[in-house]
């Protein structure tokens, strides 16, 4: 997400110091509908969802239970899988002290990427890729509003697979910051994986893949496996997904 479309977004202003008006509310819905994802906006100081995309509803089970305020953390933190939440929570614990620590003007360099699993409207779990960004600090500098962009990855997932990371979109540096409990290896694709996966996505087949890169076939399906194995899905249509989601392709 581009920095400039997040600062036209910024609403930091009167006596009732909301992150969004009317109209950023309207262009953030137009471009959650272009892009086919689900945007939320955080209000850390609030404690509350000013913002949540229609897609949330489509893509995610909407019941409240009772007690539980609708668009609550407390009501998020229940559409996680149980297993998952230890995680999460300790992820979001240890990405506002790593950016915390940051200056205030380089935050909006650095992009946390989390991939957890979270319930969808049927009542199974459905594999999520997030992208948070800080959007706005408060006048002593702590953190206050989040964007957050999630991305389907796979409709039904059964395996535990969770893992998160920052990157400087700037530097390109990445910082594996929590390998607690399920998590599994930070694992980047290779340049020549990169590669492969970018003429895969383009249409083309091991064969034709392997007569223009001048090897084998079966180096061909090696680097396959391999990308499918660093990306957690089964079949190239999911990689190609996550791969241009984190950036790889």
């Amino acid at each position: 997400m581009k920095n400039g479309l997040l600062h036209c977004l910024y609403y930091p202003t009167g006596a009732d110091d909301r992150l969004l008006d009317g109209t950023n509310i309207r262009l953030l819905q137009l471009l959650s509908d272009v892009k086919n994802i689900l945007i939320t906006i955080y209000d850390r100081c609030r404690d509350e969802y000013p913002f949540r995309s229609k897609q949330f509803g489509t893509l995610l089970d909407t019941s409240v239970p009772h007690g539980v305020k609708a668009g609550s953390t407390q009501h998020f933190y229940r559409l996680i899988h149980p297993d998952d939440v230890a995680f999460v929570k300790q992820t979001e614990w240890k990405a506002c002290q790593f950016l915390q620590d940051r200056p205030s003007a380089e935050r909006s360099d650095y992009m946390l990427v989390c991939e957890f699993r979270m319930k969808n409207r049927k009542g199974s779990y459905s594999r999520f890729l997030h992208h948070v960004k800080v959007m706005q600090s408060d006048s002593n500098g702590e953190i206050r509003g989040l964007f957050i962009c999630s991305e389907l990855i796979e409709e039904e997932v059964f395996t535990d697979i969770c893992h998160c990371y920052i990157v400087n979109r700037r530097t390109n540096k990445f910082y594996e910051i929590n390998k607690a409990g399920n998590t599994s290896s930070l694992k980047h694709l290779s340049s020549r994986e990169r590669h492969i996966m970018r003429l895969l996505a383009s249409g083309k087949d091991s064969l034709s893949i392997s007569a223009a890169l001048c090897i084998s076939n079966n180096t061909v399906n090696n680097h396959r496996r391999n990308i499918l194995d660093k990306t957690g899905t089964v079949n190239c249509v999911q990689a190609a997904v996550y791969c241009k989601s984190v950036g790889d392709i």
